[in-house]
């Protein structure tokens, strides 16, 4: 006689296609919801097309770019509910600010006064204490808990700023992409529960890479976790201007760079520091663009060795123009060509007598080298 087959149930069949046990006491869940269940809405943003709350963004670049001014330039904004250089307009609160590499008395705070942030609406995170014991330094595989608690005790946080990620990764190898996703899962979900924008700070590897998102230190998975990624990059043609461009933007319109120069400020009448100074307007160039131009910069004209001259004659100060053009011209460089290469960076003339004749210095703002010019000699 054939043996007849029980027939099995439709849990248990999921369960041994799933290579579960039938008869394990535990059985792993799948927890689902129906799409035309889940109601729809829109991307909160921090910076409209650029950084969003909720979500974890990355800022990389090589060291002595101006990241921490960047951070310093975005907590203004926020701290003041003010408007970004791309004029669109900031719902500002709290910031949070994680810091390994800058001293907050003598570098952060003077940074941020330097970029008119609110500082009663930022807190900078020094340490933790884990049972009463000595402090330790901020751990991201340990620590989100007490994140957590501290997000709900401080309130309206709208961003954290961690510079940079790799300081704040424990024993996890941040060139392995499993156990970076390790730590930013939980990151991630810490910012979409609290819609806190999460800013991390990443600098650049020496890979060599024609593509600017593998430059960033590390494993991808830092860039994969991030909705949207930025670099800070130097412009190969201008030793001080900096671009700041998209290397990824999963969720924002806007596939624009902005530029910007770091400027040197005094607060509080004697405290040395520096700040963002924009350039007006966007810019289409990509990073790639940027990375294929530091690594075969164009041959430089005879206008712009001699650009690179007049800069450094007028870096330290008002010259008188014969001088000037003395220097220059024993160089080998024609009388038109300093003409141009004037005019280039908006040196400004200033008449100091008749025998004397004119002094010649550069503008205040390199941004604005065609503004604010008096009577050219």
């Amino acid at each position: 006689m054939k043996k007849t087959t029980k027939p099995t149930s439709s849990r248990t069949v999921s369960a041994v296609r799933a290579g579960i046990s039938s008869k394990s006491t535990h059985q792993n869940i799948i927890i689902h919801r129906q799409a035309s269940e889940i109601e729809m809405k829109k991307i909160n943003w921090l910076w409209p097309d650029r950084i969003a709350r909720g979500k974890i963004t990355m800022l990389s670049g090589n060291p002595g770019l101006g990241k921490s001014q960047l951070i310093a330039y975005i907590t203004g904004v926020i701290t003041n509910s003010g408007t970004f250089a791309d004029k669109t307009e900031c719902i500002g609160g709290n910031v949070i600010i994680l810091s390994a590499e800058d001293d907050a008395a003598d570098t952060i705070v003077p940074r941020l006064k330097a970029a008119n942030a609110n500082l009663t609406k930022v807190s900078i995170i020094e340490s933790v204490q884990k049972n009463n014991k000595q402090d330790q330094q901020f751990n991201l595989s340990t620590d989100i808990s007490a994140l957590e608690k501290f997000l709900l005790t401080y309130g309206d946080v709208a961003a954290i700023f961690i510079d940079p990620i790799s300081a704040y990764l424990g024993d996890i190898d941040d060139h392995k992409n499993g156990q970076v996703r390790s730590v930013l899962s939980p990151l991630s979900k810490l910012a979409e529960k609290y819609q806190v924008a999460i800013i991390c700070i990443s600098h650049h590897n020496k890979s060599g890479s024609p593509e600017a998102l593998l430059r960033v230190l590390g494993s991808i998975g830092f860039v994969a976790a991030a909705r949207a990624a930025f670099a800070v990059m130097k412009d190969p043609d201008d030793e001080n201007r900096r671009y700041f461009l998209p290397l990824k933007n999963n969720i924002g319109n806007d596939k624009t760079g902005l530029v910007f120069y770091i400027e040197p400020v005094l607060v509080d009448d004697a405290i040395e520091t520096s700040r963002i100074q924009w350039v007006d307007g966007a810019i289409t160039k990509t990073a790639d663009e940027i990375l294929r131009l530091q690594a075969n910069p164009p041959k430089k004209t005879a206008r712009d060795e001699a650009k690179e001259m007049m800069k450094e004659l007028l870096s330290t100060g008002s010259k008188n123009s014969a001088d000037v053009i003395s220097m220059i011209q024993d160089a080998g460089y024609s009388l038109r060509t300093i003409e141009r290469v004037k005019a280039d960076l908006g040196v400004i003339s200033k008449k100091i007598g008749f025998e004397e004749g004119w002094l010649w210095h550069l503008p205040k703002n390199p941004s604005n080298e065609h503004e604010d010019r008096q009577d050219s000699h």
